[in-house]
């Protein structure tokens, strides 16, 4: 059954200038009750169905979409039988009915619709002489009987063509009365302006016929009057203020000057202009050096706002100022030409095309045109303006529409949503509060709540703004709440546009321009939860076609501006999900495509690639609420066990979560296919929460490799050294035979730290630098860190220099790869050596930032650990209240035991603190920290890391060791080429160089370090990157020769390597290696060494050898990139 949009068909009149007549050749009428002619239709639901064929005449409407439509929830036992029956009823009253492999289509001829009869009459009044005009025009309102689809105007499939027509009754109305006027006949013209004032009062053109209707009629102070009425009207009820046009009228009318022919005008609001003001200066600028700039962006982004603001600017510097042309009622290219042609008063003549006269127009004007509303008759207007742009000398044109227009010479600029955020105040937060203010004065509201709404609308101006109006009648955070029924929610009042009375509206006029396969893409897309890509949306959407088919629908969709393009896929803004995800309830469909959405990212998640995981985690987010919504265990335990390992390094706490609740669907059935790995996770997920006794638990109830691993953590966290280097060694020895090296390197991690902590200091360096040397050769980045934090953490006491050096190595390492866990564990040993080693301001800023780290990933056990080492640094700063509180926070609160050096430790710093502060002093702080929650406790510690970050010095400026991809780049033979093409000649082409250069260099992550005469020095945080952007580069250079004639050639350098980061700059060897192996290179050549090539796989390259880089001792082997790979 249809619902209501909140958007009203307006039904106080119809205008009619004669009884309704039954045209010749009319056969459906939906221009008021829908009717077959000459047919009896039998009921109700035989009305119904011929409403829904009408609204999508000539396309197929499937069965079961009919069947919804006509029974709703109450379907027959037989639906396909029952829409047959329908459809054959149908066609005995004289429907043209095809049955289509998609469904059934009412296939009517020419002028068969009375809506379409109405469309053509109205087109071909528009440029015809005034007598015709009105004979055409009459025949064209004689045939509404009420309002469009009667009683089934707000029914989703009626809604936007009901709107649409309703637009265009009133246009031809307004018509009309532009007609009485120029055949002189003043008394009716103003009766019927009168009757278009009452029934439409917003709209400024009737206003206008009005003033100009009473000044004909000799009644020139109720011209002025009504003027001045509409000018109160606007200014209370909606905030605006009559256009420049309607303005300059009045004026007229004063000085007795006979007023010129009505056009489009628009008015200007005074509302304010939120957020816009760099795309303004942009718009302007555009419009300065060339003829036509498109606007594009998705409905209500603020298309119209901006041509109209531009519009209005620019109007003085235009001798005849600026027209308004809205194509919204507009079906075809006649209507087209036609609307245009009234905005420009340009009148056809005899045996001349109608474009003639616009062209002919144009040719002799100072002027802006705004086209608004492009996007349903792009092809139209395309044509149209591929004839009269090259003539469009002095003649401006700003296009509005959802796709851009394709036409030789068109400037397209995307209108984005507003920021919501970025800053203290985004312009959707400013839009939002200038809205509210106008209609409660006294709105004020937390910021966040407001920033939370605005996210959620997709900082779209009209969804923004009629949420604004209602904080007249609902607080905001109901108004917050009711955003997942936004469509429901977000409904305005009295705007003139119709699309625009409801967030709905506006996206269903998009939609309904779309064919049945993009609709079909553009539903299942809903299913995302963020961005996808085209593979993705293959698998989940139409597995049955190639991923070329699904990109040219995606490609199709973006340029609709009902998908997004990001840098890393495609998105659904919220808003256009929300409508996509209604669309596929209707369809039936869900449960399908929601079931191949999780199954394809259990796939992307069991592969196990990190970047891959991260990406699309909110997808897997969603993957796992599906499952455990249907009860699927066997799915939940898959995701959960492909997501263990990810979740465990990666600290991605939410993971492990997931495990209990599959667990939990699973009622205890071990034969699940990833229960083991399932049951781990969920292990490691309790002893993250400090519960060691739950993941003990947990660990013993499987047999795995993944038991013995948790057991060697449960035990290393309780000080039972022997038995956590057992289990690891056990679990070492089930990962090597299982082939599953990744697990292997980690897990030894254990044995080495477990005899470190047990005092056995050489044996543990052994099994550490064992480890170190077989990551090396075996291991990636997140196994590396590992094993470097495993070499530093065993060599804190005999050897801290070492240690340092290797724990920076981890840090670097981790932070790389995303294995925040091991950043975060090797930060802790780093800061706690750095504060016993006096490095007190750089250890005070690693400590409040790991602080937080373990607070919001819910780490328990390491946030005890942390602050355990907190102690310590208090007390080297003097902090010894603070000392003491710390002291007894972790030894009566913290949830895993002391044990080794660290109880001796702190036994050792207990001594002193009573020393130091007295008994009495001693026990007060003692006795707060006791008291303190878990929570209170990390309170503490970060204000007190707070408040010496404050007052320490600022830490040194020694730097941050890193690995990175370095490159080097340079123009060959520059100075050369200076002395060839001239200094302004070389100053363009080094502007173009550089602009070449950076924006690949953004796209590819990676970082300008210095700019240097002709070559750039820029950083990569991985060597895959850094040669994409270095073979991009060389193929743009190649693609402009080709083109263009000419290109500097440019050598190119890469280089992995440790180095120093110190603010902007990095320092170290590896620096100066990868400037001198750029130097190595050729014309045209990317050249880097060997190591960087080798941790890429699918790189061709050729060997250079080895080679000796001036000033760098030793050889260091070289490749050759090949720059068409």
């Amino acid at each position: 059954m249809g619902r209501s949009h909140g958007v009203t068909i307006p039904q106080t009149r119809v205008t009619r200038v004669s009884a309704p007549c039954h045209a010749p050749g009319v056969k459906y009428r939906l221009l008021g009750p829908v009717d077959l002619v000459d047919g009896a239709l039998s009921g109700n639901r035989q009305r119904h169905l011929l409403a829904l064929l009408l609204a999508n005449a000539g396309e197929a409407v499937a069965a079961d979409r009919i069947a919804h439509e006509l029974w709703g929830d109450e379907q027959p036992d037989d639906p396909a039988g029952a829409v047959r029956t329908q459809i054959s009823r149908l066609r005995r009253a004289g429907a043209a009915i095809e049955t289509r492999p998609g469904g059934y289509a009412l296939v009517p001829e020419r002028d068969d619709v009375d809506a379409d009869r109405f469309t053509r009459l109205l087109g071909d009044a528009r440029g015809a002489d005034p007598a015709r005009a009105r004979k055409l025009l009459d025949d064209a309102l004689g045939l509404w009987r009420g309002p469009a689809f009667g009683d089934l105007a707000d029914r989703d499939f009626a809604l936007p063509l009901a709107t649409r027509l309703d637009e265009q009754r009133i246009e031809a109305c307004e018509d009309r009365v532009d007609v009485l006027l120029r055949t002189g006949e003043t008394d009716e013209a103003v009766r019927r302006a009168e009757e278009l004032v009452a029934e439409a009062p917003v709209r400024e053109r009737p206003r206008a016929l009005l003033m100009r209707a009473l000044y004909a009629a000799g009644r020139q102070v109720e011209a002025v009057d009504a003027f001045q009425t509409y000018r109160r009207f606007l200014a209370d009820e909606l905030g605006l203020e009559p256009s420049p046009e309607l303005r300059a009228l009045e004026r007229d009318l004063l000085d007795h000057r006979p007023p010129a022919p009505a056009g489009r005008s628009f008015a200007v609001p005074v509302t304010s202009f939120v957020g816009r003001d760099e795309a303004v200066l942009t718009v302007d600028a555009l419009l300065d050096r060339a003829r036509l700039v498109t606007l594009t962006g998705p409905g209500g982004v603020g298309k119209t706002r901006l041509a109209t603001h531009v519009a209005a600017r620019r109007a003085p510097r235009h001798r005849d100022g600026a027209v308004f042309c809205d194509l919204a009622s507009v079906v075809d290219d006649p209507g087209v030409e036609r609307a245009v042609a009234g905005a420009l008063a340009a009148s056809e003549q005899p045996g001349v095309p109608l474009v003639t006269a616009i062209v002919d127009a144009i040719r002799t004007r100072d002027t802006l045109v705004v086209l608004d509303n492009c996007e349903h008759v792009v092809d139209a207007v395309a044509r149209l303006l591929d004839a009269i742009v090259p003539h469009s000398v002095n003649t401006r044109i700003v296009a509005t529409s959802r796709e851009r227009l394709a036409v030789d010479g068109e400037h397209v600029q995307p209108v984005p949503p507003l920021a919501v955020g970025g800053s203290d105040d985004p312009a959707a937060v400013r839009l939002f509060v200038d809205r509210a203010r106008a209609v409660t004065p006294d709105f004020d509201a937390p910021s966040e709540l407001v920033r939370q709404l605005c996210r959620r609308l997709d900082g779209l101006p009209l969804a923004i703004e009629l949420a604004a109006a209602l904080t007249r009648s609902l607080p905001l955070p109901d108004i917050v709440e009711g955003l997942d029924a936004r469509f429901e929610l977000l409904t305005g009042g009295r705007r003139s546009n119709a699309r625009h009375r409801s967030l709905e509206a506006t996206v269903e006029w998009s939609y309904a321009m779309l064919d049945p396969d993009e609709r079909s893409l553009f539903d299942c897309c809903s299913v995302f939860a963020g961005v996808f890509e085209v593979e993705d949306a293959r698998a989940v959407a139409a597995p049955g076609s190639a991923d070329v088919t699904v990109a040219r629908l995606l490609a199709r969709l973006v340029d609709r501006s009902m998908v997004t393009r990001t840098a890393n896929g495609f998105l659904l803004l919220e808003t256009l999900r929300a409508y996509a995800a209604a669309r596929l309830e209707e369809s039936g469909r869900v449960d399908e495509v929601r079931s191949r959405h999780a199954r394809h990212f259990v796939a992307m998640a069991r592969a196990s690639n990190p970047r891959a995981i991260d990406a699309h985690f909110g997808e897997m987010r969603a993957a796992h609420r599906w499952f455990i919504e249907r009860a699927d265990a066997a799915g939940a335990l898959e995701l959960a066990a492909a997501l263990y390992r990810h979740g465990y390094v990666r600290m991605q706490t939410e993971v492990h979560e997931w495990a209990a609740r599959a667990l939990d669907a699973s009622r205890g059935d071990t034969s699940l296919p990833g229960y083991a790995a399932a049951c781990a996770s969920a292990a490691v997920g309790a002893w993250q929460r400090g519960d060691l006794d739950r993941a003990e638990e947990l660990a013993r109830s499987i047999d795995s490799l993944y038991a013995d691993e948790v057991l060697s953590d449960v035990a290393l966290f309780r000080g039972d050294l022997d038995a956590a280097y057992e289990h690891a060694t056990r679990a070492a020895a089930r990962a090597r035979d299982a082939g599953d090296e990744s697990a292997e390197l980690l897990i030894r991690a254990n044995q080495a730290c477990a005899r470190a902590y047990c005092g056995r200091h050489a044996e543990a360096i052994i099994l550490a630098d064992t480890l170190l040397a077989d990551a090396q050769a075996r291991g990636g980045n997140i196994e590396q860190a590992m094993a470097y934090y495993t070499a530093g953490e065993v060599r804190l006491d005999t050897d801290p220099e070492r240690a340092l050096d290797y724990l920076a190595r981890s840090r670097a390492l981790a932070r790389e790869s995303g294995a925040l866990f091991v950043l975060g564990i090797a930060t802790v040993s780093e800061a706690s050596l750095r504060a016993r080693r006096g490095d007190t301001a750089q250890s005070v800023v690693l400590y409040a930032d790991l602080v937080e780290q373990w607070w919001h990933g819910r780490v328990w056990t390491q946030q005890w650990t942390t602050m355990r080492t907190l102690v310590e640094l208090f007390c080297e700063v003097g902090e010894h209240h603070a000392a003491a509180v710390m002291l007894a926070a972790v030894t009566h609160t913290a949830s895993t035991p002391l044990y080794g050096s660290d109880a001796e430790r702190l036994e050792r710093l207990a001594e002193m603190l009573h020393a130091e502060l007295g008994t009495e002093p001693f026990e007060r702080a003692y006795e707060l920290g006791a008291g303190l929650s878990a929570e209170g406790a990390v309170d503490f510690a970060r204000t007190t890391l707070e408040r010496l970050r404050g007052s320490l010095p600022t830490p040194s400026s020694a730097g941050e060791r890193v690995l990175r991809t370095f490159m080097f780049t340079d123009i060959v033979a520059s100075t050369q080429l200076v002395a060839a093409i001239g200094d302004d000649a070389w100053e363009r082409l080094l502007g173009w160089h550089d602009r070449t250069l950076r924006r690949r260099i953004d796209e590819h992550r990676g970082e300008e370090v210095k700019h240097e005469g002709d070559g750039l020095f820029a950083v990569f945080p991985d060597a895959a990157a850094a040669i994409e952007c270095a073979l991009a580069i060389q193929r743009d250079l190649a693609r402009h020769r080709r083109d263009q004639g000419f290109a500097p050639s440019i050598r190119i350098g890469l280089h992995t390597a440790h180095a120093t980061r110190r603010a902007d700059d990095f320092i170290g060897v590896g620096v100066h290696e990868a400037a001198r192996i750029a130097a190595a290179a050729g014309p045209d050549e990317v050249v880097a060494s060997e190591e960087t090539v080798a941790s890429v796989p699918g790189i061709r390259a050729r060997p250079i050898g080895e080679v000796e880089l001036k000033g760098i001792p030793g050889r260091v082997a070289l490749v050759r990139i090949d720059a068409t790979g």
